[in-house]
């Protein structure tokens, strides 16, 4: 919940990060 526009960009990258994926997947809860 830091950068909201950041998030939807990682969401993105997520597929490519998955060390960020469970970072995302807080997010989107």
């Amino acid at each position: 919940m830091l950068d909201v526009p950041g998030a939807v960009e990682v969401r993105y990258s997520s597929d490519s990060i998955p060390a960020r994926r469970p970072a995302t997947v807080a997010m989107q809860d």
